[in-house]
């Protein structure tokens, strides 16, 4: 298991929150995911980082193995790709009208180190995203000094960490072209809604409520929520206020 702190539908307990950080550059687009779990009412919520909490198991009204990631950047889309691999029937929420935008208040390109290539192999993305079509490898970047003597010495240094493998740099949008091509039918990605609330249900589920383009509004009561959903996260927010805990948010 590449990634053993993403839960499996298999699983006879899993953690009603926990928190998970996917690794994909060294620029400051780390991102994290916040998950709901469901739990009998009145159960005590805590953040657990990795590390599944176990859970007495229970009727919800929520589909069984059925998730909503809130945010389809790179985290939501990885995330949305594991949980589809571990048998959950995945829906999406993104706010923008389509897939692989330009954005140029985000970051514009993504550095792919060890780590993230770690998502990438379980995943099966790292021969295409190695490919010169879709990214530019560390070792064309080098060091020169030049001695006194006038010699001069050339070094592909490390990025970040030392590592056999070289990192790569990829432009956001073709980050996202690379994972939304990835996704299998199990996975549903809903452009144009944007999360706009979430309720606790009275058997202690959690109901999704998000307004789409067209109008409508589309309401989810899944078995598992992941907040992907950036520094203002409106997952994180009520998993705070629910717990009772929300400086550990």
């Amino acid at each position: 298991e590449q990634l053993p702190w993403l839960p499996s539908p298999k699983s006879a307990a899993m953690a009603r929150c926990a928190s998970a950080s996917l690794a994909f550059a060294t620029l400051p687009i780390l991102a994290s995911a916040f998950v709901q779990r469901a739990l009998p009412t009145g159960a005590a919520a805590s953040p657990i980082a990795r590390s599944p909490r176990a859970v007495s198991p229970r009727s919800v009204a929520a589909e069984a193995n059925t998730a909503v990631v809130a945010g389809g950047g790179p985290a939501g889309l990885a995330t949305a790709l594991i949980l589809a691999q571990r048998g959950f029937d995945v829906t999406v929420l993104e706010k923008r009208a389509e897939p692989n935008p330009y954005e140029p208040q985000r970051a514009y390109l993504y550095l792919v180190d060890g780590r993230g290539q770690r998502f990438t192999d379980a995943a099966g993305l790292t021969e295409e995203l190695a490919s010169p079509a879709t990214s530019v490898s560390s070792l064309n970047y080098t060091v020169t000094r030049c001695l006194p003597d006038g010699q001069r010495e050339e070094s592909v240094p490390p990025i970040l960490e030392p590592s056999d493998r070289p990192s790569y740099w990829i432009p956001r949008a073709r980050f996202l072209a690379l994972l939304n091509s990835a996704l299998p039918p199990t996975v549903t990605t809903r452009f144009g809604a944007e999360l706009r609330e979430l309720h606790q249900t009275p058997d202690g589920g959690v109901e999704v409520v998000a307004s789409c383009s067209d109008g409508s509004e589309l309401r989810l009561t899944p078995s598992l929520l992941v907040g992907a959903d950036g520094l203002q996260s409106l997952v994180r927010q009520r998993c705070g206020e629910w717990s009772g805990a929300a400086a550990e948010y």
